[in-house]
């Protein structure tokens, strides 16, 4: 286990983003990350363990303390179950899936991501979530004991898992089960998912998916649907996609600095010069928030996290 200091982050992140960590470390096994935990506490330094950098947003200033790389990524299939470390890409799990004939995550066809930040963030696409084939979870909790976990214990929800809630959680590993289907029906369906995510979502340009999360229909006035027709269209799962708001509220390609908002996928908002700032994301996310409340008194909230901001 070696320990890096002054890493730039950018090029571990999927927006292209970020200023350096002070400390830094690639795990490669599961006592590599026992270890660079356990050499964080004894120099007092918080830890922020990063997946394949997907849903952050990391400061300029970068972050004040140990960036813990999970780089652990090998599987295993036993009949419908898939055990998988955290580092694992989330896509070699659905590929996996796939060849073996097990169904339950054709829905994550070309989701970016690893496995522990699928299970962090509660990852979910078309109506399926990784709780619906989660069975159990294998976590460093924040008092450092090493604790198995059903999915039960995880307190997932919409976006939203313990592991997120909390600070100081490690996740090490996660066990799914999944449920027989016909291999070529299955890939099929992934690789249309792939197909409208490469059609759909802005995956040319670095950014960090969705920024904002969906909002539950159930929570917003039912006169606005009278007053705008138009918006059941995008009424997602019970939910209202948030591009909605953002279109209508004439917001298609407004630009802080390096960072726009995707005319292909309104709620991305993308690193289009390549070289933008956390700065300018900030900027526009208030922008954009603020536009949204004054037009349609909807405040929104985000689902992508902030790392290193004070």
């Amino acid at each position: 286990m070696k320990v890096q200091e002054n890493v730039v982050l950018k090029p571990y992140t999927n927006y292209k983003i970020g200023g350096r960590a002070s400390y830094f470390v690639d795990a490669q096994s599961e006592q590599d990350i026992f270890d660079a935990v356990e050499w964080a506490r004894k120099n007092n330094q918080p830890v922020f363990v990063l997946g394949s950098g997907t849903n952050i947003i990391v400061s300029d200033n970068g972050y004040k303390g140990l960036v813990l790389r999970n780089n652990v990524a090998s599987y295993s299939v036993e009949g419908k179950r898939i055990t998988a470390f955290a580092g694992v890409e989330f896509q070699t799990i659905v590929d996996a899936a796939t060849k073996q004939g097990l169904a339950g995550l054709e829905w994550a066809g070309g989701l970016p991501g690893s496995v522990g930040g699928a299970v962090h963030g509660n990852v979910g696409a078309f109506g399926g979530e990784i709780k619906d084939v989660l069975v159990s979870v294998r976590a460093r909790t924040p008092q450092g004991e090493v604790k198995e976990m059903l999915v039960e214990e995880c307190e997932m929800a919409y976006r939203e898992s313990i592991f997120k809630k909390q600070d100081g959680w490690v996740i090490i590993s996660a066990e799914l089960e999944l449920q027989n289907g016909d291999p070529v029906a299955l890939a099929d369906k992934v690789e249309e998912l792939r197909e409208w995510r490469r059609t759909k979502h802005p995956v040319e340009y670095g950014n960090c998916g969705s920024i904002f999360k969906r909002i539950p229909v159930a929570e917003l006035d039912k006169k606005m649907f009278s007053q705008h027709p138009d918006m059941s269209g995008a009424i997602r799962e019970e939910k209202i996609a948030i591009a909605y708001f953002i279109d209508q509220c004439g917001l298609k390609k407004r630009r802080i600095g390096g960072i726009e908002v995707s005319d292909k996928h309104p709620n991305f908002l993308v690193n289009i010069t390549g070289d933008a700032r956390a700065e300018d994301v900030i900027i526009l996310i208030g922008v954009v928030k603020h536009r949204v409340l004054e037009q349609f008194g909807v405040f929104l909230e985000e689902e992508i996290e902030y790392i290193g901001f004070e």
